[in-house]
């Protein structure tokens, strides 16, 4: 079996048509949002690795209370806003920097962007075929493509079907 995994690598490497340099291998932004909120991807496993090493070191940017709710009430649900209220005293909501860590597997990546060659649609857009495990539409250009990247996302190793 690892042999035949190899060999699938292998393969799609060599047939793979690349996504444009500004996004990463599973369709998305590289690049942090303009107001820096949501940060660059990393990219590279090491340097994730490392950032996730970090993590339990890592202090709050500033905590959300009773006294500056309203400042962040735009981006709180219904559900954070309401314990604030039952809880005015005590109910704070610590703020840490946001972080890209998200990596898979080289084959994840390399599926992907095969799948900009070969995945479509069928049936009006009720069934997909000629995917390669991955996203099988990195750069979508309809509704229907983003609902098949949902249905069908890689979901890690050690996924169970129930």
């Amino acid at each position: 079996m690892q042999r035949c995994f190899w060999g699938v690598v292998v393969f799609l490497a060599m047939c793979t048509v690349g996504l444009a340099d500004d996004l990463t291998p599973l369709g998305g932004e590289k690049a942090a949002s303009p107001a820096g909120d949501i940060p660059a991807w990393i990219g590279s496993r090491s340097e994730v690795e490392a950032v996730v090493q970090s993590l339990e070191q890592e202090t709050p940017l500033f905590f959300i209370t009773s006294a500056n709710v309203t400042a962040y009430s735009d981006y709180l649900s219904d559900g954070q806003k309401a314990l604030f209220d039952a809880y005015p005293e005590t109910y704070r909501l610590p703020v840490y920097p946001s972080h890209r860590t998200h990596i898979a597997p080289e084959w994840i990546y390399l599926g992907s962007q095969k799948n900009i060659q070969d995945a479509r649609l069928v049936d009006d857009g009720n069934g997909l075929v000629g995917a390669w495990p991955g996203v099988p539409f990195p750069v979508p250009t309809s509704a229907l493509e983003v609902l098949w990247n949902h249905l069908t996302h890689w979901r890690g190793i050690s996924s169970e079907v129930q």
